[in-house]
C-alpha cells in the first residue's frame, strides 16, 4: 500500500460525514411523519422512530466509504490503472508474507492479518516485523 491509500482514506471519512447526515435527517423527517401515538412491538413509538433515525444515519455512515472512493476514482482516471496494479502486487507480498492465523491464542492475537495499516515503506517494515514476532511467539508456545 502507499501513500495514495492515506489520501483515499481520507476521502473516505469526508464523504462519510454528509452520508451520515443526509441519512440522519432524511430519516427523521420521514418518520417525523409517522403518527407518534402509536405502539410499535410494545414500545412507544417515539423510541421506535427515534431508534430508526439513528439506523438511518448508521447506514448513511456505512455508505460513506463506497462514496468516497467512487469520488477518488473518478478524479484519479489516469492514475487508477497503475494503482491497481501497485495494489495487486501489494497484496501479493502481504499473502506471502502474513502469518498462520490457526496458531493464535488470547495471549497472542494475530497482528493486522490483512495488512490494513500499511501506507509506507516504513510501516511495511513494521508489519514485517510484527508478523516475525507473532511466528516467534507462537513457535516458542508450540515448543513448551
Amino acid at each position: 500500500m502507499t501513500y495514495t491509500n492515506e489520501i483515499i482514506d481520507r476521502y473516505d471519512n469526508i464523504a462519510s460525514i454528509p452520508t451520515t447526515l443526509t441519512g440522519f435527517f432524511g430519516g427523521a423527517s420521514y418518520f417525523s411523519t409517522l403518527d407518534p401515538g402509536q405502539i410499535i412491538f410494545g414500545i412507544e413509538a417515539v423510541w421506535v422512530y427515534s431508534f430508526a433515525s439513528v439506523s438511518c444515519g448508521a447506514l448513511g455512515w456505512l455508505t460513506g466509504p463506497t462514496l468516497g472512493t467512487a469520488v477518488w476514482k473518478f478524479l484519479h482516471k489516469a492514475k487508477l490503472p497503475e494503482y491497481e496494479i501497485k495494489e495487486r502486487v501489494f497484496y501479493h507480498h502481504i499473502m506471502k508474507n502474513r502469518v498462520d492465523p490457526a496458531r493464535q491464542s488470547v495471549q497472542n492475537p494475530v497482528p493486522d492479518y490483512y495488512g490494513e495499516n500499511v501506507y509506507s515503506l516504513q510501516t511495511y517494515r513494521q508489519w514485517l516485523r510484527d508478523q516475525a514476532t507473532y511466528n516467534r511467539k507462537a513457535y516458542l508456545s508450540e515448543n513448551e
